[in-house]
């Protein structure tokens, strides 16, 4: 016995329950920590699913920007093209331009006169093609309605 009324045995064994009380709650803490884990793990398995989906909208937003960007660069060089055209047709002399309805036609139609050419004497060659431009201004609408390519 010790100096309290106590032996050894009853020492041992209330440390023993004590040691035994402490391992089952933390055997439960560990229950729940794993748990959370499996829970947070879930969470970033949706996560990183989220932001895969979320790069490749960018992607597809960005290729129609890029889009979108081309075709404000080609429409604004076909507008700068007429505008550039029209301001020169001023300073055509007189008689340079022989029938002008059936010019328009031609470069509407794609045809070209006897020599395979669609311009008047003296005029720069012409790298527009405005039956393609009406086409591709035809189509705005249609492609803005589609929106991007996902």
């Amino acid at each position: 016995m010790t100096q309290d009324g106590e032996d050894s045995v009853e020492t041992g064994i209330r440390e023993w329950r004590k040691t035994k009380a402490d391992a089952e709650a933390a055997i439960e803490r560990a229950r729940v920590a794993e748990g959370d884990a499996t829970f947070v793990r879930g969470q970033l398995e949706v996560l990183a699913q989220q932001k895969a989906g979320d790069d490749n909208k960018i992607r597809a937003l960005q290729a129609h920007v890029a889009e979108m960007e081309l075709l404000v660069d080609t429409l604004g060089s076909a507008v700068l093209s007429i505008l550039e055209k029209r301001k020169a047709g001023t300073f055509r002399r007189a008689g340079s331009v022989q029938n002008g309805n059936d010019r328009i036609a031609a470069v509407r139609g794609g045809a070209g006169d006897e020599n395979g050419s669609d311009q008047a004497p003296g005029e720069p060659a012409r790298s527009l093609d405005l039956g393609k431009l009406e086409r591709d201004i035809a189509e705005i609408p249609k492609i803005n309605l589609r929106g991007p390519k996902a």
